[in-house]
């Protein structure tokens, strides 16, 4: 799950669909991978320029600091220990943001903005003046970002991804459609730029994205405000905070997975097929079916580079790996007790799920389940995720306030 979004994410849709009017048009008339690369690049930075000209700076570097790390952390001839060394350096500096953001939100803000006014008035008088006037912003999708890189380093390290350049590097850093809030995508999903699309492919992603568009701006819309219940949870009766609750829960999914819709959708009209990032969550009859279908692009990440290498797979290790793997998923999205306690949960529930699965193995194997089965086993999941959601909408203690106005205390 994720943090709510702020107003820059609906900025910044406006104006990718506003852009794609000339960036369409102009993408297929290049006849060469390079050009069409360095065009959604400058359509990249063009995009959240607006937002703020520092989000330009930082990520410049950033994506520099990635392929400096791809093409020297693992050149052929060095030996095994200083590719590892360089390696870990690589992953620990483009990690390190997102920690400092996590650990300490205001005062990596204010030595964020701080920093990058300051390196701006060195480069320019008038960028740094248009960017004094923004508003003091965390660099906007930095988890996404952070997490993408990490992918392509470990692919790098595996061998499945090798002599990137600095262009191919930079149009997987700023590709528009997943730039502010993802999905999490991996490098294989950009790599060839030589696709165009059928027309009923094209269609398809216009359709995606219309859908997108009516599920972020006008269904999560009228749900949004159910996120009050989470600051006066005592000014509503019993019956109406669990209705509120149910309200909160899909207004979550429906603004995320909207988002998804929409940079899923943008890329299909440029010949892109982004992996799906959410398959009807809360239609799924047990917590490990949800979680193989609500924010895929994190989940499949972790089960590649956290749950696989911890022995997932193995009888006598798959808990570890399923704790670590909830855990890295939990603290993604912040570190503090109450994302602590969202991961052991779903850490908790899963292990009973795969017990009680253990232990009716052959019964259900040579069983039909009934439709109303089936229906009880999927109230029950949705019931199971939906009382974890105070935890990712509030600290703690405004957590556990809202848990006892729930039950009636």
């Amino acid at each position: 799950m994720a943090v709510a979004f702020p107003f820059e994410s609906y900025a910044f849709f406006f104006d990718l669909l506003a852009l794609l009017l000339i960036l369409l048009p102009a993408y297929f008339l290049l006849k060469t991978e390079r050009a069409r690369r360095i065009l959604m690049i400058l359509a990249g930075i063009y995009l959240i320029w607006f937002i703020a000209p520092r989000l330009v700076l930082f990520y410049l570097i950033f994506w520099s600091i990635v392929f400096i790390a791809h093409r020297t952390a693992f050149e052929e001839g060095k030996s095994k220990r200083a590719l590892v060394a360089l390696g870990y350096v690589g992953v620990a500096a483009i990690a390190l943001p997102m920690l400092a953001w996590k650990i300490d939100s205001s005062g990596f803000l204010d030595f964020f903005s701080n920093w990058s006014n300051r390196a701006l008035e060195q480069l320019s008088t008038k960028v740094w003046e248009i960017d004094l006037v923004k508003p003091l912003i965390v660099p906007i999708g930095l988890s996404f970002a952070t997490f993408r890189a990490i992918d392509l380093l470990i692919k790098t390290y595996l061998g499945k991804l090798r002599g990137l350049t600095y262009d191919q590097v930079l149009f997987y850093g700023f590709f528009p459609p997943v730039q502010v809030i993802g999905p999490i995508i991996e490098y294989e999903e950009v790599a060839t730029q030589d696709h165009k699309p059928s027309p009923a492919e094209f269609t398809d992603g216009l359709i995606r994205t219309a859908i997108g568009a009516v599920k972020v701006f006008v269904l999560a819309a009228l749900l949004q405000q159910n996120e009050k219940i989470f600051t006066a949870p005592h000014d509503w009766p019993v019956w109406a905070l669990w209705l509120r609750l149910i309200g909160y829960s899909w207004y979550f999914y429906l603004n995320f997975s909207g988002y998804s819709d929409m940079a899923i959708g943008s890329a299909a009209l440029f010949g892109f097929r982004l992996k799906e990032n959410f398959n009807f969550p809360f239609f799924r009859r047990n917590i490990q079916e949800f979680w193989g279908s609500w924010h895929m692009g994190l989940t499949r990440w972790a089960q590649r580079n956290i749950f696989v290498p911890a022995g997932g797979y193995r009888a006598q290790t798959q808990y570890r790996a399923l704790f670590l793997t909830m855990m890295a998923i939990a603290l993604w999205h912040n570190l503090n007790l109450s994302m602590l306690m969202f991961g052991i949960y779903h850490f908790g529930a899963q292990m009973i799920y795969r017990r009680h699965a253990a232990a009716h193995a052959k019964t259900t194997a040579a069983s039909i389940v009934p439709l109303w089965q089936q229906i009880g086993y999927g109230l029950l999941t949705y019931i199971t995720v939906l009382v974890s959601f105070p935890l990712i909408s509030s600290d703690f203690g405004k957590a556990l306030v809202f848990y006892k106005a729930l039950v009636g205390m």
